[in-house]
């Protein structure tokens, strides 16, 4: 009985928070309140919660522009945009296709891609002598 008691009490404590304070604190990225309480509210979001909660997590991990990577993130929308155009239903986006280069091998850092980068176009394109200074030479 002594465990259930217990569980019961974890529970409470969680459901202290409403569904708007939950998705707020998981969110992490804090700007217009407000207006996210407001849309939370027309939308009627409550009952969703588990749901978006879950979509947040997958698209930090998953999504090639939320996820982190060498410290920097590419582009992870505020709350609110979020919301108003109910992201929970878009597709999970693991790489950018436009860009098959930079993300072929997610292992290379920033810097790899740079310098293999410069070194192609520096054989590729045949500059007019000292217009380029060729990475070959340093």
């Amino acid at each position: 009985a002594m465990n259930q008691k217990q569980n019961l009490v974890s529970e409470e404590t969680d459901v202290c928070l409403s569904p708007f304070e939950r998705f707020w604190d998981a969110y992490g990225k804090k700007e217009k309140r407000k207006a996210c309480e407001k849309k939370w509210k027309s939308k009627k979001l409550d009952s969703m919660i588990d749901r978006i909660l879950a979509d947040i997590a997958n698209r930090d991990e998953n999504h090639w522009k939320w996820r982190i990577e060498n410290g920097l993130r590419k582009y992870k929308p505020g709350p609110e945009p979020y919301l108003n155009g109910e992201l929970w239903n878009d597709d999970i986006e693991h790489y950018d296709k436009t860009q098959n280069f930079m993300f072929t091998n997610r292992e290379k850092n920033l810097q790899d891609g740079f310098d293999d980068l410069r070194n192609h176009y520096a054989k590729k394109e045949n500059p007019i002598e000292g217009e380029i200074d060729d990475p070959g030479e340093r």
